[in-house]
């Protein structure tokens, strides 16, 4: 059976795009569902020409982020589901400066007035190519931002992860954000967005993202669940 199993989704923004603009948009994928969505952008790799406004972006990004109890309008970033989650995702935004990773924003407990709910703050790490401070699925309104020399060096760092379910490129040059969503080894990969679904496409993942094949969402979900069997009949003899 075909699996769709979480991930660590990535994205490349390359050095013809706009990064106070792209910087906005990849941060609204980051906290899609307040990031608690398999295909979240945890991972960013940005060209060094254009990284320090992007970065500068994403960090006022997130601080304008609004934290409070879900239901309420005007909320952009609730709690998470209970306490072990909670410390989870704590628990990896420690390890991300423990790993190397330099804290933009630290991340921690947040504070909803008159609420109990598990609530945390966004985290903002820079990294540097060999420092792999960001491993897992997070599931929160977490991410990395790694400065690039290159489109060839953000596709092989972006690669090198275990996970593969989603991915995306950023830029102008259309042609040349096919040329490199085709080199992703993830299942879904996107040009100028990220996590769109379209029903009859493939949705599946690579590596622990769940296996090779057609994954969910299309005419080839039917084959996951059938178990192929050959029956051969002939005459009775005589």
């Amino acid at each position: 059976m075909k699996r769709e199993m979480g991930g660590n989704g990535s994205a490349i923004v390359l050095g013809d795009a706009d990064p106070e603009l792209v910087a906005r948009l990849v941060g609204r994928h980051v906290n899609q569902h307040y990031g608690q969505t398999c295909c979240t952008i945890h991972r960013i790799f940005v060209d060094k020409a254009i990284a320090a406004p992007f970065i500068e972006t994403q960090k006022s990004f997130f601080e304008d982020l609004k934290i409070g109890y879900q239901a309420d309008a005007g909320t952009q970033l609730g709690a998470v589901v209970n306490p072990t989650q909670r410390r989870r995702i704590l628990a990896a935004q420690q390890e991300a400066a423990a790993r190397g990773g330099q804290a933009i924003l630290s991340g921690g407990v947040a504070e909803v007035s008159g609420k109990d709910g598990f609530y945390i703050k966004p985290a903002l790490y820079r990294t540097s190519p060999g420092v792999d401070c960001n491993p897992q699925e997070v599931f929160h309104t977490f991410a990395t931002v790694c400065p690039v020399g290159s489109a060839e060096e953000a596709l092989a760092l972006a690669n090198s992860s275990s996970y593969g379910l989603g991915a995306s490129v950023w830029t102008k040059d259309i042609n040349r954000g096919v040329a490199l969503a085709k080199q992703f080894r993830d299942g879904t990969c996107q040009i100028n967005c990220h996590n769109s679904v379209a029903y009859g496409l493939p949705y599946g993942g690579q590596g622990i993202s769940g296996v090779p094949g057609g994954g969910v969402n299309c005419e080839e979900t039917f084959l996951d669940y059938t178990q192929v069997k050959a029956v051969y009949i002939a005459d009775y003899p005589g």
